[in-house]
């Protein structure tokens, strides 16, 4: 499974995208804005310790940001072959 957000911004500039699940960005952040900033940096860290993964990603035809979580998910159990009625 993959979950895409796309919006139609000015889009984030490639230097930023990975820097922006950080930390450190997010206290930046909460200094110039009503935001804490840590959204972004929680959900990095969260889906990342379940061995899922998160990113920021160019929009479709340059424009936006899409932003990608590709969560773990459990290994479903083999399921028994029918067996023919008779």
């Amino acid at each position: 499974m993959l979950i895409t957000v796309t919006d139609e911004g000015p889009g984030i500039p490639e230097a930023q995208r990975r820097a922006m699940f950080a930390m450190s960005l997010a206290d930046q952040q909460a200094e110039g804005g009503r935001s804490s900033g840590l959204g972004l940096a929680i959900c990095h860290g969260m889906i990342g310790a379940h061995g899922g993964r998160i990113e920021a990603l160019p929009g479709p035809r340059g424009r936006g940001t899409t932003i990608t979580i590709d969560p773990p998910l459990p290994e479903l159990p083999e399921l028994p072959e029918e067996q023919p009625d008779g």
